[in-house]
């Protein structure tokens, strides 16, 4: 993860569009200061990055079922529970 340029995917590892199946590697570095205050002593992700990878992710299985020719965007987030 280099959250200083918001690129959550690490690495695709698993991309089948035909499937509709996508896997993704994401680490994040238990000293990263995402995690001050998202709790002390229990780190947890916030739910925004956990949206934008869920975003980053699924792009890669969209881009690829067009078959690289349109670029997608998350325009929005309805319900979710964290």
């Amino acid at each position: 993860m280099q959250l200083e340029y918001f690129q959550m995917v690490d690495r695709i590892s698993q991309l089948d569009p035909a499937a509709r199946v996508v896997r993704a590697d994401c680490t994040v570095p238990e000293q990263s200061p995402i995690f001050e205050g998202h709790f002390p002593g229990y780190p947890l992700l916030p739910g925004v990055l956990m949206i934008e990878t869920m975003a980053q992710t699924g792009g890669w299985l969209v881009l690829a079922t067009l078959r690289f020719s349109r670029m997608a965007f998350l325009a929005q987030v309805r319900e979710a529970k964290l």
